[in-house]
């Protein structure tokens, strides 16, 4: 019985300007990863940085995998990346509204001497727990 993880395969994705990793185990897929984007011996930055475990994108992309209407399984993990991509921009667009309109509230309310400096770090905590909360709402909406 094969119990070792087997060697990760690099594939360069042209038309999305990125490298993939796909390590497998037992023919499965364990891990997903990329590097976007060309620079100077691009390959070996790859190699050095990007051949760890990328636990959010891999569980995202084999959630998906078997619904998707691509030709190949690479070209189905390219696409599926770029939706990754999308959403974690939608998300980090999400909270960073939510975190500058609850600033502007607290702003306000502190110069008016409402808010003491304690309540000000829990609206913080508050803000953050309430930006994620409505960014995965959000999120499984789309």
């Amino acid at each position: 019985m094969k119990n070792l993880i087997e060697n990760i395969k690099i594939y360069r994705i042209e038309e999305s300007d990125r490298y993939i990793a796909i390590s497998r185990k037992d023919g499965a897929i364990l891990n997903i990863n990329y590097m976007q984007g060309c620079h100077e011996d691009e390959l070996k930055c790859f190699k050095e940085n990007y051949l760890k475990q990328d636990k959010e994108l891999t569980k995202y992309c084999l959630n998906k995998l078997d619904y998707t209407e691509a030709k190949t399984e690479i070209e189905a993990i390219d696409n599926l990346i770029w939706e990754y991509v999308k959403l974690e921009q939608i998300k980090c667009d999400t909270i960073e509204k939510i975190q500058e309109q609850i600033n502007e509230i607290v702003q306000e309310n502190c110069k008016s001497g409402d808010i003491t400096p304690q309540q000000t770090i829990e609206l913080e905590t508050l803000t953050e727990k309430l930006s994620e909360t409505v960014t995965q709402i959000v999120i499984q909406n789309l």
